[in-house]
């Protein structure tokens, strides 16, 4: 593999990882907003800050033989267009920019999004020892995924089975 290649493969593993740092940052927003939920939300910022440990361990197991892996899947346009998105939806969530369901909605998209369900699809290898730390890997983002998922499809069929409430005067 020619520098320029790795280079990028270093590159983008370390967008990978603040992308999930930023998730961390847009659950830790949620725990803040919905001080009811906050010990859910402060567990998927635990997940998420977990998350970016991993990502350190697999830029460790590809700088220990650089030459066993090449590009993934995700480039880095890619990955700062996601992280930007997460940045902004932040921002927007402490401006009251958007409601309780966009909020739930949005992490949903986050969490069903490749660059959070597959995020050792950054690069490849046959080598046995990636592919034991792809398998580890999965399964924790499985149940991190899975659990997430669950909660916020509840919360959205919740908000949206709610009557509306009109205050009128007759």
């Amino acid at each position: 593999m020619i520098k320029k290649d790795q280079n990028q493969m270093f590159e983008e593993m370390y967008h990978l990882q603040n992308c999930e740092l930023a998730m961390g940052e847009y659950y830790n927003e949620l725990a803040r907003k919905f001080p009811e939920e906050r010990f859910f939300w402060e567990e998927a910022v635990a997940d998420e800050i977990n998350h970016a440990r991993i990502a350190g361990k697999l830029i460790a197991l590809v700088s220990s033989n650089i030459n066993r892996f090449g590009l993934g899947k995700y480039r880095v346009e890619l990955l700062k267009t996601f992280l930007d998105g997460i940045y902004n939806n932040v921002q927007a969530i402490k401006a009251n920019k958007i409601d309780r369901l966009e909020i739930l909605r949005i992490a949903m998209d986050y969490e069903t999004s490749f660059v959070e369900s597959r995020p050792y699809d950054i690069v490849i290898s046959l080598d046995i020892e990636f592919q034991n730390f792809k398998d580890t890997y999965a399964q924790e983002l499985s149940e991190h995924t899975q659990r997430l998922k669950s909660y916020i499809k509840q919360k959205i069929e919740l908000i949206s089975t709610k009557p509306i409430i009109r205050n009128t005067i007759e």
